[in-house]
């Protein structure tokens, strides 16, 4: 189930690939081939939509890079960030193949109230991207486990959808 800082059940991943992952109120799902074959899973998030919007609220466009921002949201992770939210050091990485040619890293942070946040980079032979964990998300996790599902779901969806259409002269974003 996805829980939000207060408990609240929003949904569930289980073997029949519904992947709930939309940041506003979490209700896309997404097919994952071969999902079939796993045992039914649950992933438990802490949603700190609320609490991240009221920030940018607060502190407008450039929300990151106020100074007072950044320590209000690293705060409410349990936190040190640098001076714009980014996480710097890892706590552990998970490297998911497609092929030799298309890879996937998942990096997992753990704060010091035990919350895990992820980030990810991905190359393939025509394109990429990455995004560092923030304490500006709006989604994490309360434990490894929940961190690594989270992520291989996510190096999952992307890995799929690369390898199914290679060509990166698409402006779909992934």
């Amino acid at each position: 189930s996805l829980q939000n800082g207060a408990g609240l059940q929003l949904g569930s991943i289980t073997n029949d690939a519904r992947v709930p992952r939309r940041y506003d109120d979490l209700e896309i799902s997404r097919k994952l081939p071969g999902t079939e074959y796993l045992l039914e899973t649950t992933i438990q998030a802490i949603d700190y939509s609320n609490e991240m919007n009221t920030i940018r609220q607060e502190y407008g466009f450039r929300y990151w890079s106020h100074s007072e921002a950044v320590q209000k949201a690293a705060d409410l992770w349990g936190f040190n960030c640098n001076e714009f939210g980014i996480i710097p050091e890892p706590k552990d990485q998970l490297v998911i193949k497609g092929s030799e040619r298309y890879e996937v890293e998942v990096d997992l942070s753990e704060s010091t109230k035990g919350h895990y946040l992820i980030g990810m980079s991905t190359q393939t032979p025509t394109s990429g991207f990455s995004y560092a964990p923030s304490v500006f998300m709006r989604l994490g996790y309360p434990s490894a486990q929940d961190a690594r599902l989270a992520g291989i779901y996510e190096a999952g969806t992307y890995l799929t959808q690369r390898l199914q259409n290679p060509c990166s002269c698409s402006s779909r974003a992934y």
